[in-house]
């Protein structure tokens, strides 16, 4: 018996020991942590290089992330795109700045993200300082960026990549029919092409018909604006993308797309020689390309004050990823805590206007009903403006209708405004191929709506198709309120149909092109101040409400992801399947990066 008990005391002290030990490291990376956050960065009087580097993509919020710093030794971590704005607003009058030294060449973030940078780049521009984009190789997004750049650079050995643009679905009808499963589909819209990998081998030509249109008014887009920087024909480039024949370093810079090749050292040398001519003594030896003094963006966030002091605050509210019922997640759009924020901001008597910035492609439509309803009532009390990313489409159209103004790139995507519901059969797989019976004893004549054992009945199938018409109906009658568009018309394109920005301008969905900067600028000007305080929403949770919550957020998810070899995207799709509850209004696939 004392044996037992010794071994009983024995394991419960190894364990208070061991919880211990965890705190105490725990806390140790956590002061760690905030120690290196907090200690600022000085540049003296000596002009740098900001060393840009958007190998991490471009980020709808700074994605700084402490926990995943520590754990893969980055100091690239992303920026948020008003922080980004600020930071090149910033250097562009910073003495201790003298240029931008651009690495973007495999830059495989999203698209209209990709542009407002861009233009934030072309602002800097303004001041006189130049840019230099140096990479081995360059993405066909990369290359749109890079474009932008006052010297485009490539190795003599690399690659561009200069060849249109696709978009790639998976279709799942064939391994449903191996697996035994029949999908019922209940939809409106012409276009919703959600429902079609589930039940098609091919996509209907509707469909591709649509995904056709949206890709060119993409690709138009970004020719327009490469041909504008590189002082080319919007003929010529589009030619030449189309025939996808440039991808090694002499044809790209014969036709145009790069105008040197060199190693890293070469460029690094050209560009201080432009930056410093014949000043090179007064700044110290600058003849070696690693002598060059350089700062990279993260670091030289810490050494500037980002916000001044106003009793007035404009409040940015993020609203990215799926849209479900509940809390949500970190990457997610619950309607619970989302709700939740837009009632504290319509109580907060500092915050005078409210920019509404969105990246999402839908989910459930109850809960986008939910937000939208509360948006709407927030407008009653202080301006709305909403903000497009790169995608805001379906149930993310939904939260934006009432208003008061919305700003969107060309090459952003939005509208499909369609509602689908996708129910199961899979009685062949649980008779034929898994044996199983499935019994129920049934206390009236509809108490179990669905079986998992066998298809909807007639009078099943005319609910479920009831209750999809419904929500359409209130989707589109609340887009007509809310844009101020005749139903008629509303009807008469929305079909679930998904369009670009310069298809959604004309039709009236948005009300102008810009980014988040303008939609403050609109804000500011609604509210009538003439001095204003930004604050963002939600409230970034610390590292150790993240760690006592055992939350993982979507950084160090996909980080881990990346180390395992694994698509964060696609990994991301598979496991959004889970929240897909009740009927949905959302787009039926991830767009092309």
């Amino acid at each position: 018996m004392w044996s037992f008990v010794k071994r009983v005391l024995v394991s419960a002290l190894g364990t208070f020991i061991g919880l211990g030990l965890l705190a105490l490291v725990l806390v140790g990376i956590v002061a760690g942590i905030s120690a290196s956050e907090d200690e600022p960065i000085d540049l003296g009087n000596t002009p740098h290089i900001l060393n840009i580097d958007l190998s991490n993509g471009i980020a709808e919020r700074n994605e700084s992330d402490p926990v995943l710093d520590l754990i893969s030794n980055s100091k690239n971590q992303p920026l948020g795109i008003h922080q980004w704005s600020l930071l090149l607003k910033n250097a562009a009058k910073d003495p201790n700045i003298s240029g931008i030294w651009l690495n973007c060449g495999n830059y495989s973030g999203a698209w209209a993200q990709a542009r407002e940078f861009r233009e934030l780049l072309k602002t800097f521009q303004l001041s006189g300082k130049p840019i230099y984009a140096h990479s081995f190789m360059f993405s066909e997004a990369g290359l749109y960026l890079a474009s932008i750049a006052d010297v485009v650079s490539l190795n003599p050995k690399g690659m561009v990549e200069f060849n249109g643009m696709a978009s790639q679905i998976i279709m799942y009808k064939g391994l449903l029919d191996k697996m035994g499963i029949d999908v019922q589909v209940f939809k409106v819209g012409q276009f919703k092409g959600a429902v079609e990998p589930f039940i098609n081998e091919e996509l209907s030509e509707p469909n591709r018909a649509q995904i056709n249109r949206y890709l060119s008014e993409l690709y138009k887009t970004q020719i327009q604006d490469m041909a504008l920087s590189r002082h080319r024909s919007f003929e010529e480039f589009w030619a030449l993308a189309m025939s996808g024949n440039t991808p090694f370093p002499e044809q790209a810079r014969q036709q145009g797309l790069v105008d040197t090749l060199e190693y890293e050292d070469q460029a690094k040398r050209h560009f201080q020689s432009r930056l410093y001519p014949g000043e090179l003594a007064k700044y110290g030896s600058l003849s070696n390309a690693e002598d060059l003094p350089e700062v990279t963006a993260s670091d030289y966030w810490k050494s500037f004050d980002h916000y001044h002091y106003s009793a007035d605050k404009i409040a940015i509210l993020y609203a990215e990823g799926d849209i479900v019922m509940g809390k949500g997640s970190s990457d997610q759009i619950g309607d619970e805590s989302f709700i939740k924020e837009i009632r504290e901001l319509a109580k907060n008597e500092s915050i005078k206007a409210v920019v509404l910035r969105i990246n999402s492609p839908g989910g459930s439509s109850f809960a986008s009903d939910l937000i939208a309803h509360e948006l709407a009532e927030l407008k009653r009390k202080k301006p709305l403006i909403v903000s497009f990313s790169n995608v805001s489409a379906s149930g993310g159209y939904y939260l934006s209708c009432m208003a008061d103004s919305i700003f969107a790139q060309p090459n952003s995507i939005t509208g499909s405004i369609g509602v689908f519901a996708l129910i199961p059969n899979s009685s062949k797989l649980y008779k034929e191929t898994l044996g199983l019976s499935y019994e129920t004893v049934e206390l009236g004549q509809e108490s179990v709506l669905f079986r998992p054992d066998k298809p909807l009945s007639p009078g099943q199938q005319a609910l479920m198709q009831q209750s999809v018409d419904r929500i359409y109906s209130d989707f589109t009658q609340w887009v007509s309120k809310g844009r101020q568009i005749p139903l008629d018309s509303i009807l008469a394109w929305a079909q679930g149909r998904v369009y670009a920005g310069t298809d959604a301008l004309q039709l009236g969905l948005i009300d102008g092109y810009g980014g988040l900067d303008r939609s403050l600028q609109s804000a500011q000007r609604m509210a009538k101040l003439k001095d204003y305080q930004i604050q963002e929403f939600p409230v970034k949770k610390s590292v150790f409400e993240l760690l006592i919550e055992g939350e993982m957020n979507s950084s160090l998810q996909s980080y881990m992801w990346s180390k395992l070899g694994l698509e964060a995207e696609l990994l991301k799709d598979a496991t959004s399947v889970q929240h897909l509850f009740g009927v949905q209004s959302r787009l039926p696939w991830s767009m092309p990066n």
